[in-house]
């Protein structure tokens, strides 16, 4: 096993802690690692009253990437009949190269629980390379599956993925099955949401 290997499960491992050990102590955290024969990417982000804190970390073909964030709640409207949150931000990103950039970001999400099951969406926009995500999770209800659809991108990258996950009974836990339809690559990942 590479040392490049080792470092994104010891990477894996930190991001992993973040949703397992913050639980008590904030609102709400989240960690995800995705693997795959070309990507690995892994993200963290805890959320405390109106801050939220981000952190990811991407490595590809072409290098790697860290990104940091913090936002702040500035509403809580109603979409599509669904509670949602509008947060406003700043990021900053440095890669490989060591080249440093900073941005503004503004992130509007939505949760809804229905009788059979739930959906949950977030979009994304960055002013930093014109960086976006959107996303959106389909939760089957009395089934521990998920069905999910992302698209994200930059100046000069996008990528698309769909993924299937299960979550693990009585736990914050979920195993992540992907495919990225640009890079035509299979992923597997892991999950943690205690949100």
């Amino acid at each position: 096993m590479s040392l490049e290997r080792l470092s994104h499960i010891a990477l894996a491992g930190a991001v992993l802690s973040v949703g397992l050990c913050s639980q008590a102590r904030a609102d709400g955290a989240f960690g995800q690692i995705d693997i795959g024969k070309q990507t690995v990417t892994a993200v963290g982000a805890v959320e405390r009253g109106a801050l939220s804190f981000g952190l990811v970390r991407s490595d590809h073909e072409g290098g790697h990437e860290w990104s940091l964030s913090t936002s702040y709640r500035v509403a809580r409207p109603r979409i599509f009949g669904a509670d949602g949150t509008v947060r406003a931000g700043v990021v900053a990103k440095v890669d490989d190269a060591e080249d440093l950039g900073a941005g503004l970001r503004l992130t509007v999400e939505s949760y809804r629980a229905l009788d059979w099951g739930s959906v949950f969406w977030l979009a994304q926009a960055d002013t930093l390379d014109g960086a976006y995500y959107a996303g959106v999770q389909v939760g089957l209800g009395q089934v521990p599956i998920g069905i999910g659809l992302e698209a994200q991108g930059g100046d000069d990258w996008r990528e698309r993925s769909a993924v299937v996950t299960w979550r693990l009974s009585g736990t914050p836990v979920s195993l992540r099955l992907g495919r990225k339809f640009e890079t035509e690559e299979v992923f597997v990942g892991v999950s943690v949401n205690t949100f």
